[in-house]
């Protein structure tokens, strides 16, 4: 079931997302998963023109359930505002899927810009 969370980061934020997959409060592997996190200033905007796209394959702990929505500081340097946003899933071994999250991204410009 997708839940509905809105975020908050701020601009050229190296921070990422981790998310734990569990099945009635036990891990589950998702060894042949993949992860979506899509961000885009308009839904109906085609997936190649979203702002953010990441897809992750190699996860942190794939037999426990666990990965990791990795962000570098340039995928949100260029951003400021309100986005749309998703995480979903494949599970490549029998093509399922779902959305996980998904909401608004507020991208909030930074106080102090320079750090010596």
């Amino acid at each position: 079931m997708a839940k509905q969370l809105n975020l908050e980061r701020f601009q050229s934020s190296a921070i990422g997302y981790e998310i734990t997959f569990t099945n009635d409060g036990i891990t589950i592997d998702i060894t042949d998963y993949k992860i979506y996190f899509t961000l885009k200033e308009k839904k109906e905007d085609a997936d190649s023109a979203a702002k953010v796209n990441k897809i992750v394959t190699t996860h942190t702990d794939a037999t426990n359930g666990e990965t990791l929505i990795e962000f570098i500081a340039a995928d949100t340097a260029d951003l400021l505002g309100n986005y749309y946003y998703s995480i979903e899933y494949r599970d490549t071994d029998d093509d399922t899927g779902d959305v996980l999250f998904f909401g608004r991204m507020t991208i909030l410009k930074t106080t102090r810009v320079t750090r010596d």
